[in-house]
């Protein structure tokens, strides 16, 4: 069952909010769309302060957000990418790396870690994800990680 997205409609994020959105490039027909979904949610939360980096797969990603989560300079890291199925068990391997590889960051850090490395079945399942659409899985990781890092304590 696909989860719509709510639009963020207010400025949640505060003046000089900084975020790093770490985008995999393996799979990029997917991963593209999940980019663009992250960006209009920065641009609908008034985010000006977004810096883009690259890796080659999912597997680096969670490696740069703890580079990244280290320097102290990130309000908030998104983490972008796309895993999917194929014959083998190999999918499961590495959603679970990729997934506990985030967690550990967040943990670590404090740095507020969005998640937005989608597993799917098939590349049609993955772009119904990260499509301009309600269920862009990179919009929902920007709403995530900007709400967390803003939470009151």
């Amino acid at each position: 069952m696909r989860r719509a997205v709510k639009k963020i409609t207010t400025n949640i994020a505060p003046r000089g909010f900084k975020m790093a959105v770490v985008v995999a490039d393996f799979n990029a027909s997917v991963t593209k769309g999940l980019l663009a979904g992250a960006l209009r949610a920065a641009k609908d939360s008034d985010l000006k302060n977004v810096a883009v980096y690259h890796v080659a797969g999912s597997f680096e990603v969670a490696q740069l957000a703890m580079r990244l989560a280290k320097t102290k300079r990130w309000h908030a890291i998104v983490c972008l990418g796309v895993i999917i199925k194929g014959e083998t068990s190999h999918d499961q391997h590495l959603a679970s790396a990729v997934t506990s590889g985030l967690l550990q960051v967040g943990l670590n850090t404090g740095v507020a870690i969005g998640l937005g490395v989608i597993t799917a079945n098939n590349v049609a399942q993955a772009r119904a994800r990260s499509g301009h659409n309600q269920y862009n899985r990179g919009y929902a990781a920007v709403a995530a990680a900007v709400a967390l890092a803003t939470q009151k304590i």
